[in-house]
This record gives structure tokens, sequence and C-alpha cells, in this order.
């Protein structure tokens, strides 16, 4: 399997399941390092373990293929807040996210990403967390709707807010509530950043598509880029 060329100006994001049947975990598993395979074995149920295998091993393979090295090749390292890195290739940017058994991945040359996805058919405490975590503007957007409707427009929020943080690399460092997004399906969602008064010149903040019961997001340093889709069922 070969990834498709990655242009400069282009992100790539990739959609996978992380089901697996016992054969193809087993064959996963030997893809990761011994490091992995000891976190594997701490989670606690057997689902878990399997969703971490599959979307690590999944990872390692979309890195080789696009790095032209073998997949158990690949060392990855973390930033100060929990980002992690090729180490040996710092030019090959991606970001990763998880949720059930979806994941979503993004690649890009040179050009910070953060990429997120979040199951919508759970409950939430939808004004509470955003009370806590959401910008003024968020959260009296949310407000002004109907309150059937809050609850997609709070997952967009989330997964844009998730996302951009993540492709800043702040971690939890960042402060949710001094940027707003929007909630409209628009391809540029970033309205404002306390913190960064260039922020909507210097990054693009976009929705992306994602398997029903699902929303998801996208962001990346930069507006000379387009982001390209593939399904990583066909990487299985």
């Amino acid at each position: 399997m070969e990834a498709p060329p990655l242009d400069r100006t282009q992100v790539h994001v990739w959609t996978v399941s992380l089901s697996a049947e016992r054969a193809a975990l087993a064959e996963f598993s030997t893809i990761l390092t011994s490091d992995e395979r000891a976190r594997a074995d701490r989670f606690r149920t057997p689902q878990l373990q399997r969703r971490f295998i599959v979307a690590r091993a999944m990872l390692r393979r979309l890195l080789s293929t696009y790095l032209r090295v073998d997949a158990s090749a690949v060392r990855l390292g973390y930033g100060e807040h929990g980002k992690p890195y090729v180490a040996s290739a710092l030019e090959l940017c991606f970001n990763l996210s998880h949720a059930d058994d979806m994941a979503v991945y993004a690649f890009a040359w040179r050009r910070d990403v953060g990429i997120d996805i979040e199951v919508t058919a759970r409950d939430v405490d939808v004004e509470g967390v955003a009370r806590h975590a959401f910008s003024l503007v968020e959260c009296e957007a949310l407000a002004a709707l109907s309150p059937e409707a809050r609850p997609a427009a709070f997952f967009r929020i989330w997964t844009r807010k998730e996302a951009y943080v993540k492709a800043r690399g702040n971690g939890l460092g960042y402060p949710t509530r001094t940027f707003s997004v929007s909630h409209f399906a628009r391809d540029d969602a970033l309205l404002a950043d306390e913190c960064d008064a260039r922020a909507q010149s210097g990054w693009r903040l976009l929705e992306i598509a994602a398997p029903d019961g699902f929303c998801a997001a996208l962001a990346a340093s930069g507006r000379d880029w387009s982001a390209l889709r593939f399904d990583g069922r066909k990487l299985l």
C-alpha cells in the first residue's frame, strides 16, 4: 500500500475503522514497538486494547508510506504538551484522533495540523460544558438556538476548538475561552483569538465529513492549503 503524493499545499485526511479480526489484530501488534505493546497491555478491556493497537498500527503504516520506510522503523517523539511527531522527519507533520471505533488522521508537509472526532450520540451537559470551556460568543450562539438544535451545534464547536488547540500544539494549556469558532457549516470557522490577533490570517479551521453519529474538524497553519480525504478501509 502506498499513500497518494502529498503536495505541500495539501492536508491529507484519512478516516479509519478501528474494528479488526483477531488475526489482523495479531499482525498489527507486530508493527508496534515494545513500549507500545506494553501500553496496550495496560488497557483494562479488550475493546480499548484493540482500539489502541489498531489506531497506533495504522498511524505507523500511514507514516511509513509517506516516509518510504518500514512501519516498525518509524520513531515517534512527543512535544512539551504531548503532541506526537516523527523524530527522524520533523518536516512531516501529523495529528490523529479517535472516538469509539473510528479514527481520523491528518498529514501535511511543514504545516502544523490538528484534527478531532467525537461521538455525537451521547448525553452531554451542553450548557455546563459550554460555560466552562466556550467563549462568550459561542455560549451566546448556543443560547440563541432551539434546545433541539443545540447538541449538534455544541459538537461542531467542540471538535473545531479541539482541532485548533491540537494544531497549535499547546494541549490543555491553551485557554479555550479566549478564542471563538462558528457553529455554522462554513469553510473558515475560526472567528477570533484573543491570544493571537493574527490567527484568522495564519490559520484555517473547517469541518470535515464524518461517518453517521460522529462530528469532526480539521485545523492547519497557513491559508494556502486544501484538504483531501481518503478512506482508510483499503489499508486494513
